[in-house]
């Protein structure tokens, strides 16, 4: 049930659902790690959050992201917690090795699509390799 649902968001968006593991070269497996960062400084979380296994730090005030090897996510969680950090969510991921960045009325059918599909109950997470960095605010709205 739940694929032929996905598979009608991909057509009524005007995309097309790939065989399993055709988009699989453009990822990596990754441990994902989201902590509040508290107010600390990016500094101050950087030098804390280097544990054996963190591969990346993707700092922002309100959330930031620690990407690891995806066999030492739950160690870096659990040293992370230990070192009195706020972890509010930690799961094996997929990142993007190569960011695609789009603008007007692209970018407005992509984060169409998107919210469709991550509002449907049996999705639980959503891979992408959009890059949101320059997006203004609004368009999210």
């Amino acid at each position: 049930r739940t694929a032929g649902e996905v598979r009608f968001f991909f057509s009524r968006h005007e995309g097309n659902l790939g065989e399993t593991g055709s988009v699989a070269w453009m990822f990596d497996p990754v441990g994902v790690v989201e902590l509040d960062p508290a107010g600390k400084s990016e500094d101050a979380l950087m030098e804390q959050a280097l544990i054996d296994g963190v591969e990346d730090i993707e700092y922002d005030d309100e959330l930031t992201v620690i990407y690891t090897q995806p066999a030492r996510l739950a160690g870096v969680r659990d040293e992370l917690r230990a070192a009195g950090m706020k972890v509010s969510d930690a799961y094996l991921g997929m990142r993007a090795k190569n960011k695609l960045e789009l603008q007007g009325a692209a970018l407005t059918a992509a984060l169409a699509f998107l919210e469709a599909l991550e509002e449907h109950e049996d999705v639980q997470r959503v891979f992408s390799n959009l890059d949101f960095s320059r997006v203004p605010a609004e368009a999210f709205a």
